[in-house]
């Protein structure tokens, strides 16, 4: 009776490995983690809709520094995609951000002519940097429509 159970073990034990190694084959490197990436400037435009672009960035695909993608206003269950420098490489962003005006738009931008900051936060769903985190506070100047980071903040993904 002994035996049989040791037979009848080591076959579940070796089935889940072979398992989990077919099915890394087809994903390639599961386990990889996104390569962190943050930016120290962005720059764009509410009024005009001028496309968001980060710059300043550590990390992007082949040395990248920058990405921009296109304009949207969006507060809740959003999606963009970015394309890097490169003209060819993207990132596929899910997020939030939703926005506070008046004088916490002030205090928070350090500036009499903010309207309002957003505080993004999401993932990277697909491309570039997959599984990577977003967090940003983004500034709006009321007087140009010049969005930009809170001061002393970055853009990290």
């Amino acid at each position: 009776m002994r035996r049989l159970t040791k037979l009848l073990v080591l076959p579940l034990l070796v089935v889940p490995v072979s398992v989990a190694g077919v099915s890394l084959a087809f994903t390639g490197v599961a386990s990889a983690k996104a390569p962190k990436i943050v930016c120290t400037s962005l720059s764009g435009n509410y009024i005009t809709q001028i496309p968001v672009t980060v710059s300043g960035c550590t990390n992007g695909p082949s040395g990248e520094t920058s990405n921009t993608s296109p304009f949207t206003e969006c507060q809740s269950s959003c999606t963009n995609v970015a394309t890097w420098s490169d003209g060819t490489t993207q990132s596929t962003e899910s997020y939030n951000a939703p926005d506070k005006t008046g004088k916490a738009a002030v205090k928070k931008c350090k500036d009499p002519n903010a309207i309002a900051y957003a505080s993004e936060t999401g993932t990277i769903t697909s491309g570039y940097g997959a599984g990577g985190k977003l967090k940003a506070t983004i500034c709006v100047d009321s007087s140009t429509g010049d969005l930009s980071l809170a001061p002393g903040t970055t853009f990290s993904m």
